[in-house]
């Protein structure tokens, strides 16, 4: 198994979903770049509700917390702002999971996270990764400018 991080490697659209399908490639990609892609509008706009949802939902359970605590006891802030972190921490999680999922059914998506180096390649079969050195070494797959 061998990881490349971004930059490193850059995989045409048609040979990421032959080595994904068959379970060779898990792509990743960081939350920011992430976060990026969603508030531009590059995704589906049921992935965009769902970031916007979360990110609201927490913000309202942190300012419900703290009146709460005002209100009704002062310690209850405390786990509200815990949950509210909980439930941001999955929610970036499930944002790199949809954008994932809609830049391997979008291949304009795919080609413009790739032309920007933010594609995180997990090769999982030794002659894979071979092959693709190789391809890299040759510059078939050249590295991100």
């Amino acid at each position: 198994m061998k990881e490349f991080l971004p930059g490193e490697l850059n995989i045409p659209y048609g040979e990421m979903t032959t080595l994904r399908n068959t379970k060779l490639l898990v792509l990743g990609l960081d939350e920011a770049t992430a976060s990026d892609v969603v508030r531009k509008g590059l995704v589906p706009k049921a992935v965009r509700s769902a970031y916007h949802f979360w990110g609201t939902l927490c913000m309202l359970l942190i300012l419900g917390s703290i009146g709460a605590s005002f209100f009704y006891k002062w310690w209850v802030f405390i786990p509200g702002i815990v949950l509210a972190i909980w439930i941001l921490n999955a929610a970036k999680r499930a944002n790199v999971s949809n954008v994932i999922d809609a830049a391997v059914r979008d291949q304009s998506l795919y080609t413009l996270i790739g032309s920007a180096g933010r594609w995180q390649y997990t090769i999982k079969h030794d002659h894979v990764v071979d092959v693709m050195t190789e391809r890299f070494a040759t510059g078939k797959y050249a590295a991100v400018q």
